[in-house]
């Protein structure tokens, strides 16, 4: 019996189809950040899509999993202790993905109790696990499948040790990619320059899919691939909750609908600064009659306490800030009732677009827009496109941060308006 269940494992996917009744199982290791497991979700759409009967697991950190929980594509979820085993709060990096990560209580239906201040005695955290236990757990999980074709859309060494360490026959990622990690592959994907700033991460993930199908011997031509973003169902009370927050929050008798800001992010060269923030919602209030909402995680309430505050200083209440306050299904119906999202390259900011619902703007720094910005036909990016840009560095390493400090909020505006009104 063990000698036939071994050779059981060790056939190709196209044999195990053929009896009718078993599923291929495919793995996905994309394990961080926010907005790249949304830039790789349409690799599980299109698996979903042309090869209905596939379960699908994905290894994915904490911080992004809320995204692929109670997600059609996905059948089953694997959280990567990573990071959580040596820090017990998220790293400054993850600042811009904790608004759509947090566990907490909704907000409530009535506003003005809502958006008032936790305090410290009402937070209850959940119980610390050892990191040997999560070990031991994520260990359990990820060995208790066997995995017939496993794609590692991260390219590191991390997660391409994970890919080896599955056991599959068929491991699909991209060639040419950072600490060896091509080497742990049967299947690598040669698609130039992977980090070159002309070809679309979104499109990239998807000639991993092109690469899986010509594997297995599927017929599904890569000009049918498309990309499609599945995302979590969102339970009809959250979209009440949310609505009713909007409703509770307008002064404006005839208003045009609303927009989105998110001015943070994680590297400091994509972070726009604050004064420009605040001009351009200025300009966006004065010439235009939206709610203006404030998004963004934890680490970015004082900042966008200074914008909303400078927002009102002249009366008008158009505004309302929600920073830190949106758990991943309420952002989602957020995004749902809003027509306009601006912000930084930042996973909120990718999210925006996996909804598919509101025109979304990227104000780009050191991040090349091509390959790196809001995706899609609703989308556009805002760059100044400088000699120097972009460099695809955290800090300006000609310390003059010349790519955002030279944007004027005036020359964003312009664009905006620009691209709203085609």
């Amino acid at each position: 019996m063990a000698g036939i269940k071994k050779s059981q494992s060790l056939r190709k996917i196209t044999d195990r189809e053929t009896d009718g009744t078993m599923a291929p199982e495919i793995l996905i290791i994309r394990l961080s950040a926010l907005g790249d497991v949304v830039h790789t979700l349409p690799v599980a759409a299109a698996i979903k899509r042309y090869k209905p009967e596939a379960k699908i697991t994905w290894i994915v950190e904490k911080l992004a999993a809320p995204l692929l929980q109670n997600n059609p594509a996905v059948d089953r979820l694997i959280i990567f202790p990573g990071k959580s085993l040596f820090k017990k709060t998220p790293a400054p990096s993850a600042a811009s993905e904790e608004m759509v990560a947090s566990d907490a209580a909704p907000l409530g239906l009535v506003l003005s109790e809502s958006l008032a201040p936790k305090s410290a005695a009402s937070a209850q955290a959940p119980p610390e696990v050892s990191p040997i236990k999560a070990i031991v757990r994520f260990w359990r999980e990820f060995k208790s499948c066997k995995y017939d074709i496993v794609i590692d859309a991260q390219g590191l060494f991390k997660s391409a040790l994970l890919c080896w360490l599955s056991g599959a026959k068929i491991r699909i990622g991209f060639a040419h990619t950072r600490e060896w990690a091509d080497r742990f592959l049967t299947h690598p994907v040669d698609v130039g320059d992977y980090f070159g700033p002309n070809q679309h991460i979104v499109d990239l993930n998807l000639k991993l899919i092109v690469k899986l199908f010509e594997t297995i011997g599927s017929n599904v031509p890569a000009t049918w691939l498309s990309a499609q973003f599945p995302l979590p169902v969102v339970p009809e009370d959250v979209k009440e909750r949310v609505r009713s927050w909007l409703s509770l929050s307008k002064t404006i008798k005839e208003s045009e609908g609303n927009l989105i800001l998110i001015p943070g992010t994680t590297w400091n060269a994509k972070i726009w600064p604050l004064a420009k923030w605040q001009e351009l919602g200025k300009l966006l209030l004065s010439n235009n009659n939206y709610l203006l909402i404030i998004c963004g995680g934890k680490s970015d309430l004082t900042i966008n306490k200074q914008l909303e505050d400078d927002l009102t200083s002249s009366g008008k209440r158009s505004v309302l800030n929600l920073t830190g306050r949106t758990n991943l299904l309420e952002l989602i119906a957020l995004f749902e009732q809003a027509q306009i999202v601006i912000g930084a390259d930042s996973g909120p900011v990718h999210l925006a677009t996996a909804v598919a619902k509101p025109k979304v703007i990227g104000i780009m720094g050191s991040t090349p827009w091509k390959r790196n910005g809001p995706y899609g036909k609703n989308s556009h990016s805002i760059a100044l496109n400088l000699d120097c840009q972009p460099c695809f560095q955290k800090t300006c390493p000609l310390h003059t941060l010349a790519c955002l400090n030279d944007l004027s909020a005036q020359h964003v505006y312009e664009e905006i308006m620009d691209f709203i009104e085609r």
